[in-house]
């Protein structure tokens, strides 16, 4: 009922429009608007695993449960109150026969089914999370992702036993097991991780570096696509570094900006990630790197950690080759025409320059070469989109570019290829010569592939080429940009986080990298922030040692 639900620390404000009434369960009272129908609840029965983490996640007191046996009367009608089956196909036709009916599934069987729409979930940092690939693996999809585990006795001979056992769960093979019982793989990144705590082929070596003296805990938070590299170098680090304890909470990077200023609602944090620069409304710099936080008396050192960069690519001696190199390359106005599923009344009302297609045919249904430009080397042929899956972090960087109006329904259009592999889109393009593609830049930088990176036009309406100079100098915008460690200053888990940055920022920090997907920032930087870190661990240390105590302490 309400009030036990209330007693086991339910909130009533979830529901805008309450009738206060147990025996129903009605659409409008989740708000106003919507249909004054009772939602009929379905899923799968008790005793199966997806029912297990539906219950766990769910329900708060252990006298709580499904009703799944008890009708219930509303009015003229008689409900059911759960409809259950292990049957997915059942599921699927039972939601499809009511439109006031939902259900739960495990999330790669849900996305088998084109009749079914996954609902976003309101996460731990309050955010409405879509269920995909990406934020799956990630875990920002809480609490209806999680991570499952297997311990392993700490025993050297049982340790030196399992490292064959470990390197095949996290080999290919393995990850097409996993796959085929409907988990997902661990992600690159990870696997290192493990194998370097299990001293297994495919680890890496953790002797040189120095921990520091000091024991502690310190937190992360921000940036979701820094959050692989926060993620790594925690876990590489906190593997050696046993004496200290490093959180990662994510929420994107205005919550690391306020966290780490200690602005915002939820708890400060030590270090706050970015993968944007900081806005006059939350910190003014003095001298580029140094920040004084708007609203408290907190000071910021920005450091730059990493490089993230995307390429748009196609085919060599291709129609889309001859079609872009006659247009100059490509703008995000012209991506967004060719990636977008709104149509181009959709796009003009959100903010798209029609200019960007200059012959357009003005149907929805077609994406032509030709609708781009009236020119011979832009044929009537339709464009083949494709892309790194969204289990990429490349894929939600391109999206936030190329699809910026999620938040009113614009994601990418129906019939766009996505793949888990790089080689898997360089294949669709050497066999679509109409096609494009887009995916990280390291993969695009070290491989001899058969294909070619477009210019894309900048904010200064130059059209650039992804190569080196252009990715690291930023002017290769807007798909090349800075990942930053936002660190407290004046601080005393200085002398926690100062030995992690400098471990960050070593070889070996740079190596990991690659396993995030990645570029490291030039030698040169990377030793111009070391210093900005020690130099700022220095002054916190003098002002320590000569601090004047408080009257009473």
């Amino acid at each position: 009922t309400r009030e036990q639900l209330i007693a086991t620390g339910w909130d009533p404000s979830s529901l805008e429009n309450d009738d206060k009434d147990d025996s129903t369960h009605l659409w409008s009272e989740l708000d106003a608007r919507c249909a004054k129908e009772e939602i009929l609840i379905s899923g799968k029965p008790r005793d199966t695993p997806d029912y297990e983490f539906f219950y766990d996640e769910t329900f708060k007191s252990k006298d709580e449960d499904i009703p799944i046996d008890t009708p219930r009367k509303t009015g003229p009608a008689t409900y059911v109150q759960y409809t259950g089956s292990d049957n997915d196909l059942e599921l699927v036709q039972f939601i499809a026969g009511s439109t006031t009916a939902i259900s739960f599934f495990a999330y790669n069987t849900a996305k088998d089914y084109d009749q079914l729409t996954s609902v976003p979930i309101q996460n731990k940092y309050g955010l409405m999370v879509q269920p995909d690939t990406s934020n799956i693996a990630g875990l920002d999809y809480t609490p209806f992702s999680r991570k499952m585990h297997m311990e392993v006795w700490n025993d050297g001979d049982v340790l030196d036993a399992m490292k064959g056992f470990f390197e095949f769960a996290f080999s290919k093979k393995g990850d097409e097991l996993v796959e085929s019982v409907g988990y997902f793989p661990t992600r690159k990144w990870e696997k290192v991780v493990m194998l370097t705590l299990l001293d297994a082929e495919g680890g890496v070596n953790l002797e040189d570096f120095d921990c520091g003296s000091d024991s502690g805990d310190f937190e992360i938070a921000g940036s979701l696509t820094a959050h692989p590299v926060a993620q790594v170098w925690s876990e590489m680090y906190t593997a050696k570094c046993s004496h200290v304890g490093i959180k990662y909470r994510g929420g994107g990077s205005s919550k690391g900006a306020g966290r780490v200023c200690g602005v915002s609602k939820s708890s400060s944090v030590e270090i706050g990630t970015m993968s944007r620069d900081w806005r006059d409304s939350e910190a003014v710099t003095r001298n580029g790197y140094y920040y004084d936080c708007v609203g408290s008396d907190r000071y910021v050192v920005q450091v730059d950690v990493a490089i993230e960069a995307l390429v748009v690519t196609y085919k060599r001696d291709s129609v889309a080759e001859d079609c872009i190199d006659r247009l100059g390359g490509l703008t995000i106005d012209q991506l967004r025409w060719m990636y977008s599923s709104f149509d181009e009344t959709q796009l003009r009302q959100h903010g798209w320059d029609s200019r960007a297609v200059m012959n357009s045919d003005g149907d929805p249904t077609t994406h032509l070469w030709s609708e781009l430009m009236n020119h011979p080397d832009c044929p009537a042929t339709e464009i083949k989109i494709s892309g790194i899956s969204s289990e990429s972090t490349i894929y939600d960087f391109f999206t936030e570019f190329v699809t910026p109006s999620f938040k009113d329904g614009e994601e990418l259009r129906t019939g766009i290829v996505t793949k888990d592999e790089e080689e898997e889109l360089v294949q669709f393009l050497v066999e679509n010569g109409d096609g494009i593609s887009f995916y990280g830049y390291t993969h695009y930088e070290l491989q001899e592939d058969p294909v070619w990176a477009a210019k894309i036009r900048n904010d200064r309406g130059h059209f650039i080429e992804p190569l080196g100079v252009s990715v690291e100098d930023g002017t290769y915008s807007p798909f090349s940009r800075r990942l930053t460690m936002n660190v407290v200053d004046n601080h005393p888990s200085q002398s926690l986080t100062t030995p992690f940055l400098e471990f960050g920022l070593s070889t070996l920090g740079e190596e990991l990298l690659e396993y995030t997907g990645n570029i490291p920032i030039p030698e040169l930087e990377r030793v111009t922030m070391r210093t900005r870190v020690q130099t700022a661990s220095a002054m916190e240390r003098h002002r320590l040692k000569n601090a004047v105590p408080r009257a009473g302490n």
